[in-house]
């Protein structure tokens, strides 16, 4: 008899184990019984959107996180699941998915998020808009009457606190959840199922906990699969190429959620240019364009910055010169200095037809001789146009032993503005 009791309480105790389900890093012991498989899984994943897909990136630097928001709504003008981008200094090496989320929803004028701290474990994502006619258009309430009619107890004030708390949300992106673990006295009210706006085909809303909740997928990079987060945002560790999801889950029969969407749509941008990247041989010039999306913002002025001048400058009226062999971004900032647009710059060397400075550069029995040409730097190419070596010269009368293969080669020394070029046989 005993041990018909002590196996029946271990499966008492297994059951009650498996209800304490994490959900961004909160037990919740609410959840139906699990209808899925109980293992973590990875989710189906687009492996092909990556970092060059991007369009609308936020904030400045050379780490660089994406983050999905997937709705799953239907009957919509906008996409359903859509991607931003997220750069900051790589002084840092990791942020918080937290800051990742709240920047980014600070920075898309259409965006919005519920946000709440709950206490030790930080913050929990507790509703995620948008509109696209801007945030505004999202028009977020609170159902005090309803929340209260469901036990829910509040302070006097309920209603100014949330609808001052939805104002500023309109103008910031974040409502900051005015019931949280500090002003309720530790215990936060999870009354997110009553924060609701209307449905309409040019938006997206949901806010939940009981009868939906918003799930945290992570991955390390665009080729690689999601997998269910168990921590919150607050304990996200971000790096440097890694993919955040947040994805709405309305079957409540899974300790999962619900895997993000597979066909990832690009976030339009509210800056950009004619291209994302370019390709220019050492002394020629390419212009880019610049354009906006004029109902948020403008680059009647715009402000264009190389990220390495020795590489490619960029003039006011968009006018890149390639200056040395290498990669580089240009930066277009817009004029009110609140969105970027990025565009990669990689810059070679060619093979020139041999110029009046052949008799300043002679190639010998392996020895290539620069005479007069101090300070330069020398680029050797092969017939196809790729750099096969590059020195800095650094005397009048330069001596460089050389070991290449059979055939023709172009040698090529670039000053700033100034460039030689010849061509040279190794027989």
């Amino acid at each position: 008899m005993k041990k018909i009791l002590f196996f029946l309480a271990l499966i008492l105790m297994a059951g009650s184990i498996s209800a304490q389900r994490m959900v961004q890093g909160v037990l919740r012991s609410d959840l139906p019984a699990e209808k899925q498989k109980t293992a973590l899984r990875s989710a189906r994943s687009n492996q092909t959107f990556s970092f060059d897909s991007i369009d609308f990136w936020v904030g400045d630097g050379e780490n660089r996180a994406a983050i999905v928001l997937t709705w799953h709504d239907t009957n919509k003008i906008v996409p359903d699941n859509m991607v931003w981008g997220y750069r900051w200094s790589a002084d840092a090496d990791t942020i918080s998915g937290l800051v990742l989320f709240q920047e980014v929803m600070k920075a898309d004028p259409r965006l919005i998020g519920l946000i709440q701290y709950t206490g030790s474990m930080g913050y929990t994502i507790n509703g995620i808009g948008y509109g696209n006619g801007g945030r505004s258009t999202v028009a977020v309430s609170f159902d005090y009457e309803g929340s209260k009619g469901h036990g829910n107890s509040y302070p006097d004030n309920a209603v100014t606190l949330a609808s001052a708390a939805i104002t500023n949300g309109n103008n910031t992106g974040i409502i900051d959840h005015p019931f949280n673990a500090n002003t309720m006295g530790g215990r936060p009210v999870y009354d997110y199922d009553y924060w609701t706006a209307p449905v309409a085909s040019s938006t997206h809303w949901f806010a939940g906990w009981y009868q939906g909740y918003w799930s945290y997928f992570v991955r390390d990079s665009y080729d690689s699969d999601f997998s269910y987060s168990g921590y919150g945002a607050s304990s996200r560790r971000v790096q440097n190429g890694t993919w955040d999801a947040w994805s709405w889950n309305s079957f409540m029969g899974t300790t999962e959620g619900t895997d993000p969407g597979d066909n990832l749509v690009a976030a339009t941008p509210m800056v950009w240019m004619n291209k994302k990247s370019i390709t220019l041989n050492i002394g020629k010039s390419e212009t880019l364009q610049a354009f906006a999306d004029e109902n948020y913002t403008s680059v009647d002025e715009p402000t264009w910055i190389s990220k390495n001048e020795n590489v490619a400058k960029v003039n006011a009226q968009g006018v890149v010169s390639a200056i040395g062999v290498g990669t580089t971004e240009i930066k277009l900032v817009s004029d009110d200095e609140l969105f970027n647009a990025y565009c990669t710059v990689t810059v070679t060397a060619s093979a020139l037809q041999v110029s009046e400075y052949s008799s300043t550069v002679s190639y010998s029995d392996n020895t290539l001789r620069a005479k007069d040409l101090a300070g330069y730097t020398g680029y050797i190419t092969n017939t196809a146009g790729s750099v096969v070596s590059s020195y800095a010269i650094t005397s009048s009368d330069d001596v460089k032993t050389l070991s290449l293969n059979k055939g023709v080669y172009g040698f090529t020394a670039v000053k700033g503005a100034e460039k030689v070029s010849v061509k040279f046989v190794v027989k």
